[in-house]
């Protein structure tokens, strides 16, 4: 058992802004203030990405939402993750949204029991006049919602597969 306890000592006095990685690390994937997930996957002309990220980077908060200020920032998050124009720019191929989903259930006051690390979830569809044309994805979900300093992103496309890190300061997904 000796190593067990090795962040036993750790100062619990620090801000809850702090990655928790040590901590967090064996519970469901993960979760990461900070970090968040994005999956592209391209068939034919469609393309299809899905977007998870702990609620904290969208709206400040993980628990239900309260209070009026806490209810409309989750409106307000709701209605700029379904706005797919302003979250991803494509070099090529001339894309269109077709579906926009945006999951902020374990935020929502009447949802069910509250959770302690909430997720927020999107999934996006796109139609492409020539999806093998789309050369990058300019990913804008950084800049729109700052808690968010790490997107991995993930991706498997007719060309190929990869997996790159975004983010402020490089957010482009090459692709091909």
């Amino acid at each position: 058992m000796a190593g067990t306890h090795e962040h036993e000592h750790h100062d619990h006095g620090h801000k809850h802004e702090h990655k928790h990685e040590h901590e967090e690390a064996g519970q469901h994937g993960a979760h990461v203030h900070g970090l968040a997930k994005l999956l592209l996957s391209q068939e034919n002309d469609q393309l299809e990405m899905v977007f998870e990220s702990p609620a904290m980077n969208i709206v400040g908060f993980e628990h239900r939402a309260s209070t009026k200020k806490e209810i409309q920032a989750v409106e307000q998050s709701e209605k700029k993750l379904a706005v797919t124009e302003q979250l991803f720019a494509f070099a090529g191929g001339k894309c269109m949204p077709q579906e926009a989903v945006v999951d902020v259930s374990a935020l929502e006051a009447s949802k069910g029991k509250s959770q302690e690390h909430s997720e927020v979830k999107a999934n996006y569809v796109f139609k492409c006049a020539n999806a093998k044309a789309v050369k990058s994805v300019e990913v804008k979900l950084l800049e729109l919602f700052p808690g968010i300093e790490k997107l991995d992103v993930e991706w498997i496309t007719s060309s190929g597969q990869g997996a790159q890190t975004l983010t402020q300061k490089s957010n482009t997904l090459q692709i091909r």
